[in-house]
């Protein structure tokens, strides 16, 4: 495995900018807070009706249902993943989505966790539509609101990435990334599945998207990458002084599909060996040593 490498910041310390994993935490977050905003309001306007008119008006606007559903508001397809009723359903998720996302953020770059996200919670949730027209009897009883089918998107396709993937909590104590989303199973499905088949067809799909999603990546084919050139050139209209800035950055930046030229301190086989190892055990299980070599050799390299 040839590949650029810097050292990766932790997700959260990363530049704003170009850290989408923080992006897709923060608008959920804020789509909580909107919500429950307007829960707040309705209770002062309507104090006798609140829950009637959440229930019935506000939630089945933004909810996902069935295939009538949708029909009627499409745009549901967009909305049902930012929304969480409970609080602690919302931090479980992001937590997760941190768990997982994290993973693919610092081995592929910024550019595929928002469309990966985004594009598992949209396509799973018109495929489970679509089978609700064949099959009535498996519509959800009520209104899905929930980031779930994203979460498990990234969750898949982290796995498929890095199977061998380590988390490491010191020099000696790890946890496998196969037994981290077992655990993720059986704490996070297994609990909402209880003879729900909407929610089992919901999260089937999305780890199907997952899987998928990850394999075009690992044979080179790169949505974010086409996506977020086209972003650019919009951005550019309108902020041509930053294109410059912006190219010089992303000829810097780092991931597991970009080639490493040979220094004239450390050789291409011991850098491979070195990549390898963070693919396989992460960042954290390299010696101090180790990471001074790859640092001088990124910065070589520029």
């Amino acid at each position: 495995m040839n590949t650029a490498f810097k050292p990766p910041r932790l997700p959260f310390s990363a530049n704003y900018r170009q850290n989408a994993l923080l992006h897709l935490i923060f608008a959920t977050a804020v789509c909580y807070i909107l919500l429950h905003a307007m829960a707040i309001i309705f209770m002062i306007v309507y104090p006798d009706n609140t829950k009637i008119v959440m229930s019935q008006i506000v939630v089945p606007q933004i909810g996902l249902k069935d295939w009538n559903s949708v029909a009627h508001k499409p745009w549901t397809l967009l909305t049902y993943f930012w929304g969480h009723v409970s609080f602690w359903n919302l931090i479980s998720n992001m937590i997760w989505l941190y768990c997982f996302g994290s993973i693919i953020q610092n081995l592929t770059g910024y550019r595929e966790i928002i469309l990966l996200y985004i594009s598992g919670a949209v396509f799973s949730a018109l495929i489970y539509a679509l089978l609700t027209l064949a099959f009535p009897n498996w519509s959800s009883p009520g209104y899905i609101l929930n980031a779930q089918s994203g979460v498990m998107t990234i969750a898949v396709a982290a796995l498929t990435l890095a199977p061998k993937y380590r988390y490491y909590l010191g020099e000696r104590m790890n946890i496998p990334i196969v037994l981290v989303f077992v655990i993720y199973l059986l704490l996070n499905v297994m609990a909402g599945m209880q003879g729900n088949t909407a929610t089992l067809i919901l999260l089937g799909t999305a780890a199907a998207i997952g899987f998928g999603y990850m394999r075009l990546l690992q044979h080179g084919y790169r949505p974010g990458k086409w996506l977020y050139s086209k972003l650019g050139r919009v951005e550019n209209i309108f902020t041509p002084n930053e294109e410059k800035r912006s190219n010089n950055h992303e000829s810097r930046r780092s991931n597991t599909y970009k080639h490493i030229k040979k220094t004239s301190h450390y050789s291409q086989e011991y850098i491979d060996q070195l990549l390898e190892k963070i693919h396989d055990k992460g960042y954290e299980s390299l010696s101090h040593e180790e990471k001074n070599a790859l640092f001088k050799a990124s910065r070589e390299d520029k």
